[in-house]
């Protein structure tokens, strides 16, 4: 039972929000009845799956208890107050707002969630400033939908990089301060990796079925640790051939062409055709065609092919140098690569 509590919407909310990525999908098949819900308990809100568990701070306090997190959340959302009164009883939680009353269904809950079993043991080490940043910039290589599952991961070098691969592209963002100093590397899921882009983490910790990242809210976001060895992929980082500056205007021509080289999911390679200082760029389709021309910094003569709509996504991040050889395009920054291959044969 929880006794009344005044709690301000607003907050209750935002650690709502906060532990919403471990929420299971309304379509999954659940067997534990506090999937899917938000667990209540010794001042903390908890939500979990088999994927990710999350945890932060909560107003809430008292026994615990597991409330529907759809209909929950969805009434407190509506309430137009600032503070409402919170009170569990008969397997309800209360919601008193002005001339509002509503009641949620609830069941008890007597432990914390296992996800975080043993968590204040680990050794818990600092991350670089740049960490979110790095996986922000990986993440656009990593294949959400491969059958080759390593590759739907974000692998967290213990050599100081975090990388992705979907096969026909690659990243690797060189953490600043040589890294997180893992004793070994780790792999998670693209979702897991997605959804710690909504946190500022500031410490990690691992075991061998979990990853743990510390919150500057004094929350846990827990992601499970993927199996297998990333590839190698370092030698292919040496690339040598043309040197190329497109200018800022491609990304808006590219939205053009690009009308004739995508077709649902599906998009067809664009010709690329260096010299004299311009870029003639080629789009060809089964109803039409697309011709731009844009300025680049290059004397020499050179084409090549490649799927505009990966180029697209890396020159939006602001990218316009790259080094073109007879099979990729490397694309650098300030402690980082990334390649795309590019695409043999012709439109003939």
């Amino acid at each position: 039972m929880v006794g009344l509590l005044r709690i301000n919407r607003e907050n209750l909310l935002a650690s709502l929000d906060a532990v919403k990525p471990g929420l299971v999908s309304q379509s999954s098949v659940c067997f534990d009845e506090q999937l899917g819900k938000f667990i209540f308990m010794g001042g903390k809100v908890y939500a979990y799956s088999d994927e990710i568990g999350v945890c932060v701070p909560s107003d809430i306090r008292g026994a615990g208890f597991a409330v529907e997190s759809g209909k929950f959340y969805e009434l407190l959302k509506k309430i137009n107050v600032d503070e409402v009164d919170v009170s569990v009883d008969n397997n309800e939680v209360k919601i008193v707002a002005d001339n509002i009353r509503a009641g949620v269904s609830c069941v008890p809950v007597d432990e914390a969630p296992n996800f975080l079993m043993g968590v204040d043991e680990l050794s818990w080490i600092n991350i670089p400033d740049d960490f979110s940043d790095a996986i922000k910039m990986v993440l656009i290589s990593c294949d959400r939908k491969t059958d080759v599952p390593i590759l739907s991961c974000v692998h967290i070098s213990s050599d100081g990089y975090v990388e992705t691969s979907d096969v026909y592209r690659f990243t690797r963002y060189y953490l600043n301060d040589c890294g997180i100093g893992l004793d070994e590397s780790v792999l998670i899921s693209y979702n897991a990796a997605a959804a710690l882009l909504n946190y500022n983490v500031t410490k990690m910790a691992k075991n061998d079925s979990w990853v743990y990242f510390e919150l500057d809210n004094n929350g846990v976001f827990a992601c499970r640790r993927h199996s297998g060895e990333f590839p190698d992929f370092t030698k292919l980082i040496d690339v040598t051939g043309s040197n190329i500056k497109f200018n800022d205007g491609l990304n808006v021509l590219l939205d053009s062409v690009m009308v004739f080289s995508s077709d649902g999911a599906k998009c067809r390679p664009i010709n690329i055709a260096v010299g004299n200082g311009k870029a003639m760029i080629v789009a060809k389709g089964e109803s039409g065609w697309a011709t731009c021309e844009v300025d680049v910094e290059f004397d020499g003569e050179f084409a090549f092919r490649i799927n505009p709509r990966f180029l697209k996504e890396i020159l939006a991040l602001g990218t316009v140098e790259g080094v073109v050889s007879d099979r990729v395009i490397k694309f650098s920054g300030d402690g980082w690569v990334h390649l795309i291959a590019l695409v043999a044969g012709s439109d003939d």
